[in-house]
């Protein structure tokens, strides 16, 4: 794994505000494969991706990106986290590169299947940035101190990077307990209005939060596996178990 990608982690913000100068081809190219390197959380679902200019994306907000990502799915298993963990590897690439990004929830495009008839999900807005790319220090992130959204420990350091993991309106939906040789993950239990509202997105934000997982694993020269384990420990107050990640033998980028 690119090692300044991890350390983006640490440093990564939205970027809301670009220049107007498209790509050239040749980093439209390193983007395109870029692509081909993400790894899936599931194999087994087909995925594509995509790169397209302003004028293809519709229900743009005041502050117009040159460039989109777009992103496209079978919609089968947990889809949706699937395609927030490859997404996020991207959003990192980028932002090591000198590239800005921000996910959009709202915004499609005009062609909203890719290729083999593949469903849109959700796009990250990319482009020169027209502000400072990262921030300072960690003391600059807006985020849940690590002990409200995680307890436990592991054979490497995780609370701080999935505490920095990005997600819609910073809800961090989730919680992380560290067990042994595990970390079992968990999100928040939705119902009522907040389920039709937030159910999509947030489980995009656990395959972003499982992403940063992952990547600090890699930071520290471990690799993690993600499946459903029956003896995770009681979801805590207010969550579902989600997953849980454990140690492999291997590497998967």
């Amino acid at each position: 794994m690119d090692t300044n990608k991890g350390n983006s982690m640490f440093v990564r913000k939205s970027i809301r505000q670009f220049t107007a100068e498209p790509f050239d081809r040749e980093w439209t190219e390193k983007i395109e494969h870029a692509f081909t390197r993400l790894i899936p959380l599931d194999p087994a679902i087909r995925t594509d991706f995509a790169i397209i200019g302003q004028a293809k994306m519709r229900g743009l907000f005041s502050n117009p990106a040159p460039h989109y990502i777009l992103s496209f799915s079978e919609e089968k298993g947990d889809y949706l986290t699937n395609i927030g963990y490859m997404l996020e590897q991207l959003d990192l690439y980028l932002s090591a590169n000198g590239i800005g990004s921000c996910w959009l929830g709202l915004a499609k495009p005009k062609a909203i299947t890719g290729k083999n008839g593949l469903p849109y999900v959700i796009a990250l807005a990319v482009g020169k940035p027209a502000a400072e790319l990262t921030r300072v220090s960690v003391d600059e992130f807006i985020r849940k101190p690590a002990e409200e959204i995680s307890r436990g420990d592991e054979n490497f350091p995780w609370k701080d990077a999935i505490r920095l993991a990005p997600s819609a309106r910073n809800r961090q939906p989730w919680y992380f307990i560290g067990e042994n040789d595990r970390i079992h993950c968990y999100r928040t239990k939705l119902s009522g209005p907040s389920a039709l509202l937030y159910d999509r997105l947030n489980r995009i934000d656990m395959g972003i939060a499982c992403c940063y997982l992952q990547t600090a694993a890699h930071l520290a020269g471990h690799s993690l596996v993600f499946g459903e384990v029956k003896d995770a420990p009681d979801a805590p107050p207010g969550f579902v178990y989600f997953i849980s990640a454990s140690e492999s033998d291997g590497t998967d980028s």
